[in-house]
């Protein structure tokens, strides 16, 4: 069943994410259409806050460079910037983002405001985000910065507030992990399944 949003109840009821990109896709579009911003700010920033469903997450490998190899050392959750704007699209209908860039020797630093707009009145954050114009990061060094800012922009606002802290955010790379697992063991039995179905269709006596 595809989400759907009542526009009636949208500043009475708390949202929940939906737990996969297309559905909170179709129910960002849907609440975007309707542009209500009945809701407090309050209310907004409890929704953000609470626990991202973990097929919203990826996962950032942090290495080092250990005797000419590169060593994981652990890997850390984070959201694309694509799902942030359709969790904004969908909490938050009517949002900005604003960027402002400078180059700054060997770096360049991107200022992002975000601004949400509530019932109770139009309220922002600011973050920053820095990246070495050498850098190789997909989308180049001025997409990386923007992407480190919207990210901390969004987390004042209580999105992913949690990856800032290491124990809850190691704490979600095993759910992830686990999760994987089980839907890997539950794709191989489904496998086994038809193979056997398989064998049986086409065995004659």
């Amino acid at each position: 069943m595809n989400p759907e949003v009542d526009t009636q109840n949208y500043s009475k009821s708390s949202l929940h994410l939906p737990s996969s990109l297309r559905e909170l896709r179709i129910a960002a579009c849907q609440a975007k259409s309707t542009q209500v911003r009945e809701r407090t700010l309050s209310e907004i920033i409890a929704d953000l806050s609470k626990p991202i469903p973990l097929g919203l997450i990826s996962l950032k490998p942090i290495t080092k460079k250990i005797n000419n190899e590169v060593v994981v050392l652990k890997r850390v959750p984070y959201i694309k910037v694509y799902i942030l704007s359709a969790i904004f699209d969908y909490i938050c209908p009517g949002w900005e983002k604003k960027d402002q860039a400078d180059y700054m020797g060997s770096e360049v630093c991107v200022k992002t405001t975000l601004i949400i707009h509530a019932s109770d009145g139009s309220f922002s954050r600011d973050a920053f985000g820095t990246e070495p114009v050498s850098s190789k990061a997909y989308g180049g060094p001025l997409l990386s910065a923007s992407a480190q800012s919207f990210r901390r922009a969004a987390s004042l606002f209580g999105l992913g507030k949690y990856f800032y802290h290491d124990g809850t955010a190691q704490a979600t790379v095993k759910k992830i992990f686990a999760q994987s697992q089980t839907n890997e063991k539950n794709d191989n039995e489904q496998e086994r399944d038809y193979v056997d179905n398989l064998s049986l269709s086409n065995y004659h006596d």
